[in-house]
């Protein structure tokens, strides 16, 4: 991620295709974008896939609306707030923390863990 002296986004890059100095930032793109539907509309057709994998990346959104003079502002917040979720085990984890082990292999086993208040 590229961020300017005053706390905005101006691009989100993958691994590959980031500079050394990109790759000093230790944010984390959670994957949530919020944008008007006009500017995505505007900027989505500019998406190229001119990157180290030859994918199409939305977060190139971020990068185009600089580029376009758009504000991007982000919010910097716990991992476990915006944490995916692949599976039972994740889910799991993500509610509850201990004990771990029995957790997990109830997760194996196929059962749902309610979180614990």
């Amino acid at each position: 991620m590229s961020v300017r002296i005053d706390s905005s986004a101006v691009a989100i890059r993958e691994q590959l295709d980031a500079t050394l100095e990109e790759r000093q930032i230790t944010l984390c793109n959670s994957g949530i974008i919020a944008i008007s539907a006009g500017l995505l509309w505007n900027l989505l057709p500019k998406i190229k896939n001119s990157n180290a994998k030859g994918e199409y990346y939305l977060t190139d959104l971020v990068e185009l609306g600089a580029i376009a003079g758009s504000a991007c502002g982000l919010a910097i917040c716990p991992e476990s707030e915006v944490a995916g979720v692949n599976d039972r085990v994740q889910l799991a984890g993500q509610g509850r923390r201990s004990p771990t082990g029995w957790v997990i292999g109830r997760c194996a086993q196929r059962a749902t863990v309610p979180r614990r208040e």
